[in-house]
């Protein structure tokens, strides 16, 4: 199976509403490993890697966002997976 990684910035209302511990629960349901994070711009960052379907299933469940959220924006970029990388963390 191919794996890849992804890096995903969700702007709009995204702080605030669960999204970090919503990111963390989609994670786990698909098996994808990885790390979720607020920026100080107001916008949420994530690296999510997995199997190929799985990240993008998670990449079109990112646009929806948790109920309270309002996502304007989502940004992907492909990047190197990291195999060290075996677990999924929300990060403060």
């Amino acid at each position: 199976m191919k794996q890849k990684a992804v890096r995903i910035i969700a702007r709009g209302v995204v702080q605030g509403v669960g999204f970090r511990a919503w990111v963390a629960d989609h994670a786990s349901q698909k098996g994808c490993s990885g790390w979720v994070r607020n920026l100080p711009s107001g916008e949420v960052e994530a690296l999510i890697q997995g199997i190929d379907e799985d990240v993008d299933w998670f990449i079109d469940e990112f646009e929806e966002g948790p109920q309270a959220a309002s996502v304007q924006e989502v940004v992907t970029e492909e990047i190197t997976f990291d195999d060290a990388l075996t677990t999924f963390h929300v990060l403060r």
